[in-house]
């Protein structure tokens, strides 16, 4: 199973591409017994998905705004650690989350794995790997908590993909540089972030120093925050 952690999150790192990034998901979905993934990003300004669940669902899902009501989204929003749920076992004593619950189990969503990441400014973010069937716990379970390093993957490629838009053209900073921000941004140690590039400390902290130079920031939390009014890295 490591070959397909390993798989995705090389896959998730190399491609730019939406529909790539799709792909690579729902791959690693299925290699480990499960049908459907989801990545919800929740923050102050709003909800950013991404599924392998039909469009229409997707579509209903951020117009009717259920991510207020997904009981999923809800724990995760409270918990730190991945976990199994069952909606059929869920004590669910809303209508609004049986609604929730019955709708969409007509797309075939019954029990999953969730694994939560904060991710600064009051954003949460998780991906949740989906069963047709009111399951226990997957005996790969584990391997699915060790996919944790894709929640940070997807949700830099989704936060990125949303504020592209809005990107200053006059971008100061070399793709390597702007890429040691965001990470920065989320909380990633220099060690961390050379880990995840397979480059040296050193070198993350020449990156991040050229950067902060660059943005004539004083230091690391003064150049995020430079960098996040001029709109050099996303908010979400």
């Amino acid at each position: 199973m490591s070959d397909q952690i390993s798989g995705l999150l090389e896959a998730l790192e190399l491609n730019r591409d939406e529909r790539a990034v799709r792909a690579a998901l729902h791959k690693f979905t299925v290699a480990v017994g499960l049908q459907r993934f989801a990545y919800v990003g929740v923050s102050s300004d709003g909800t950013r998905t991404l599924t392998d669940l039909p469009q229409v669902w997707e579509d209903y899902y951020l117009d009717a705004q259920l991510s207020i009501i997904d009981p999923v989204v809800r724990h995760a929003r409270k918990t730190a650690a991945p976990f199994w749920w069952s909606l059929a076992r869920m004590d669910l004593t809303e209508p609004v989350a049986r609604k929730y619950r019955d709708e969409i189990g007509d797309f075939g969503v019954v029990s999953g794995m969730t694994i939560p990441m904060r991710a600064g400014f009051g954003r949460t973010a998780m991906l949740t790997f989906m069963s047709e069937c009111d399951m226990d716990a997957p005996y790969n379970i584990t391997a699915l908590k060790s996919a944790v390093a894709a929640v940070a993957y997807t949700h830099m490629h989704v936060s990125s993909a949303d504020f592209a838009a809005r990107q200053m053209l006059s971008n100061p900073l070399t793709p390597r540089e702007l890429d040691c921000v965001m990470w920065t941004s989320l909380g990633k140690t220099k060690a961390e972030i050379a880990q995840m590039h397979g480059i040296s400390e050193k070198t993350v902290r020449f990156h991040i120093d050229n950067a902060q130079a660059k943005l004539n920031a004083t230091n690391g939390p003064h150049m995020v925050r430079i960098a996040l009014d001029r709109g050099l890295i996303p908010r979400r």
